[in-house]
């Protein structure tokens, strides 16, 4: 999937452009920063998104600076969004694009930064929430201690580059993606897992296993899962204990996706 992520800052959005343009399978919409403001475009921005059935997710841009700060953002962030059912995770944006955390003395305080994407995912978990933490590259190296995180998935921006480096749910890739309907530059993401069938599937983000219509397998697939024919050789990009990233080549984004040991019997 091919997700761009918007704020106010992107301005007033042509989402019938947008749609109509092929290249955005799903939005993902800051919906609030600091302790506590609402996004300005965030209901325009969902209500657009539903109109059109675009799948969608949220994110707040923390600003806390200490545990009190930490737990108020959580719980605004909950309640804004808790009335809403998006296909898309609910991520906590770490970073300092405005140097504010510098300026307050925390920007490399790990313990802290940690335990804010710690507590903020455990809250949303508990609300039914599909939990990610947002970071780019550096903050993942020298900021967080990710190990701490393992449990939720890595929204991880690494902008120039042809692969994300490390395992991830998403990787947002560009900063200056040109979109129809969008004024300027915008950022693009993939998507490496399905995040709309597995929150559906799951019962996540407010959606009940009621509303999920039940979909038919023929034998094959009961016995032995879904499977693709492949008429291209394959380039590992990256592996871990368990997965591997593959592509058609190192240059391909588009055709990039992760894929679990288990299902290969051999690598040349």
């Amino acid at each position: 999937m091919k997700i761009i992520d918007i704020s106010k800052h992107n301005g007033i959005i042509d989402f019938d452009k947008v749609k109509a343009s092929g290249k955005v399978d799903g939005v993902m919409i800051r919906s609030s920063w600091g302790h506590f403001r609402e996004d300005e475009q965030f209901k325009r921005n969902v209500s657009e998104c539903e109109r059109l059935n675009i799948p969608y997710g949220f994110y707040h841009y923390s600003y806390a600076c200490n545990y009190s700060e930490m737990v108020e953002e959580a719980k605004e962030f909950i309640n804004l969004i808790k009335d809403y059912k998006p296909l898309l995770p609910v991520a906590i944006d770490m970073e300092d694009a405005d140097g504010y955390k510098a300026k307050m003395g925390t920007l490399n305080n790990i313990t802290l930064n940690t335990e804010i994407c710690r507590y903020t995912c455990a809250e949303l978990e508990k609300a039914g929430f599909y939990a990610m933490v947002y970071a780019n590259l550096d903050w993942t190296k020298t900021k967080l201690n990710m190990s701490m995180l393992s449990s939720y998935d890595l929204w991880l921006a690494r902008w120039n580059a042809n692969a994300p480096s490390r395992k991830c749910g998403m990787w947002q890739y560009t900063n200056s993606a040109s979109v129809n309907g969008i004024a300027g530059r915008v950022d693009m993401s993939k998507a490496y897992i399905d995040y709309p069938s597995l929150i559906k599937e799951h019962g996540l983000n407010g959606w009940k296993e009621s509303e999920i219509p039940e979909e038919e397998e023929n034998e094959f697939e009961k016995e032995w899962g879904h499977y693709v024919e492949c008429v291209k050789p394959l380039q590992i990009l990256w592996s871990d204990d368990t997965n591997y990233m593959i592509a058609f080549g190192a240059d391909d984004k588009d055709s990039s996706f992760i894929a679990n040991k288990k299902y290969f019997s051999k690598v040349i």
